[in-house]
């Protein structure tokens, strides 16, 4: 029997609008795909973690505007398969509910095509849940059906249903109906007319399970001129029945302490994604502007010549950052890779997030301030320990100040201060800060002196006005920066941590 040298599909539901709503599964898959073909309503936080190695491949499709028709979608996907290749054909909510998933299996079961499906968290059910609706609850629906508010209109004289369907759907149950806001004057008449009370509750979810969501609630008689009003668009989700009323009692997305609140992470790329994740929590809207960029590379071969000198002959070493923590020990597992090599050294980081960087390695941190800046750590350092005469290995970047430095030098030790890495700007920063400030912003956060300068050197370049935005800083370094570009700052952290940062913008927004 030949072998089939076809590559293999896997169907992934993404889930609708919340991307910790994509299963464990689906996110191993992504990881390690190939090829990615995805749709209109899926998160872009979702394709994040899609390996860089990866092929991208966009084929939504707008109502009224499909670039992309279906059958080329479909050859798509078997002229990659048939290449061999990981396909990964990501879909909103779930593939086999109205995603037209089973449409494109078929077609790749035809063709002796491999794939899996995974099933996603399906909007039908999800989207009501973000706004406080349970689809069924035992006081008032036990059951719910699902139906797509837009099809074909042949065969039943241009409508969306027959007399026989509507008369179904008149029935006592829970009615969630996907993709039918542009139909929605249609489905509340027929239902009206063919037995539905006309003060029978509905709700329209617009962009639900997003910092975006908006929901309209009113009766079936009076929800038309509603979504008109409000100007409710694709997507939505549709529900009617006695369980909208159980909104007032159980909405909670809204109810978060930065829901919808759009705030701007400057952190470089490879960090951003922990404040954006602990923001998003929160509801907020989170835009990722990585105004520095991490360069290891071009600092290696400092680090590489301390190891090879062998480290050990230092008593402390000391991180200013988990950056530094990274450039040393990748380097250092390189070129020793026995990290037992380093016992009898003393370690000391600035803040705790460092600490914990290198705890990774099974290294007890020996000191850490208690509060994290370069002007504390010095503090409580010189009056804890015995600095004259000692062996100090200080890893730092190539913008961090020279205070640490300067004072046990002061103090008598012999100190080697080494760039472990450089904070380097991006490319296309001057478009992405136009684009992002072309729109409303709530908060502007800074976690570094670096990104304060990175960013405002661009920002008044590129943006003639003021916009009106808050700005959140991780500490007083950072808020002397921004201070010195002419803005103020209206939080500032007490912890000066990650954590420290989001309590502050919560803190504010509660006032």
């Amino acid at each position: 029997m030949e072998e089939n040298k076809n590559g293999i599909v896997y169907f992934i539901g993404a889930g609708p609008g919340d991307p910790g709503l994509l299963t464990i599964k689906g996110k191993r898959v992504l990881e390690k795909c190939d090829v990615i073909i995805y749709d209109r309503l899926v998160n872009e936080k979702i394709l994040d973690l899609v390996n860089d190695s990866a092929e991208k491949i966009y084929v939504g499709k707008i109502p009224g505007k499909h670039t992309v028709t279906q059958e080329e979608i479909n050859r798509l996907i078997v002229k990659y398969a048939k290449k061999g290749k990981k396909i990964v054909r990501l879909k909103g909510g779930d593939p086999f509910v109205f995603g037209r998933g089973g449409e494109e299996a078929q077609v790749l079961a035809r063709e002796g095509i491999p794939f899996e499906i995974i099933p996603g968290v399906t909007s039908s059910v999800a989207i009501p849940a973000y706004a406080g609706i349970p689809v069924t609850h035992r006081n008032y629906s036990y059951s719910f059906r699902v139906i797509t508010g837009h099809r074909k209109r042949d065969g039943r004289n241009g409508n969306l249903f027959n007399e026989a369907e509507w008369n179904v759907l008149s029935g006592e149950e829970t009615l969630i109906f996907l993709m039918g806001v542009q139909n929605i004057e249609e489905i509340v008449n027929e239902l009206i007319k063919y037995g539905k009370e006309a003060d029978t509750s509905i709700a329209v979810i617009q962009k639900g399970a997003t910092p975006e969501q908006r929901v309209v609630i009113g009766k079936l008689g009076n929800i038309y001129d509603k979504v008109i009003k409000e100007n409710i668009e694709s997507p939505s989700v549709i529900v009617i029945g006695n369980v909208v009323n159980l909104r007032k009692e159980l909405r909670w997305y809204e109810n978060l302490p930065l829901f919808s609140r759009r705030i701007v992470i400057t952190r470089s790329m490879n960090q951003a994604s922990i404040l954006s994740e602990k923001l998003y929590r929160f509801g907020a809207d989170t835009i990722e502007l990585p105004v520095i960029e991490i360069d290891y590379d071009s600092c290696r071969l400092n680090i590489k010549k301390i190891i090879e000198e062998d480290p050990c002959r230092y008593d402390w070493i000391i991180f200013t950052s988990v950056n530094g923590v990274k450039a040393f020990f990748k380097e250092y597992m390189s070129v020793k890779g026995d990290i037992r090599e380093l016992k009898g050294i003393m370690f000391g980081a600035i803040g705790k997030v460092t600490a914990k960087e290198i705890e990774k390695y099974g290294i007890l941190v020996d000191y850490v301030p208690h509060r994290y800046v370069a002007e504390e750590f010095i503090k409580g350092f010189i009056s804890r320990y015995k600095v004259k005469d000692k062996n100090i290995l200080l890893i730092r970047s190539d913008k961090a100040r020279d205070i640490i430095e300067s004072k046990l030098s002061k103090k008598g030790a012999n100190v080697n201060s080494v760039t472990g890495y450089k904070n380097v700007i991006p490319e296309g920063i001057s478009k992405k800060i136009k684009d992002i400030f072309s729109k409303k912003v709530d908060w502007l956060t800074f976690t570094s002196s670096s990104t304060v300068e990175n960013f405002f050197n661009y920002y008044k370049k590129y943006i003639s006005r003021r916009v009106d935005f808050k700005i959140a800083s991780i500490g007083p370094i950072t808020t002397k920066r921004v201070l010195d570009f002419g803005f103020d700052v209206d939080v500032e952290a007490e912890k000066y941590t990650i954590d420290g940062l989001v309590n502050s913008i919560i803190r504010a927004e509660r006032r």
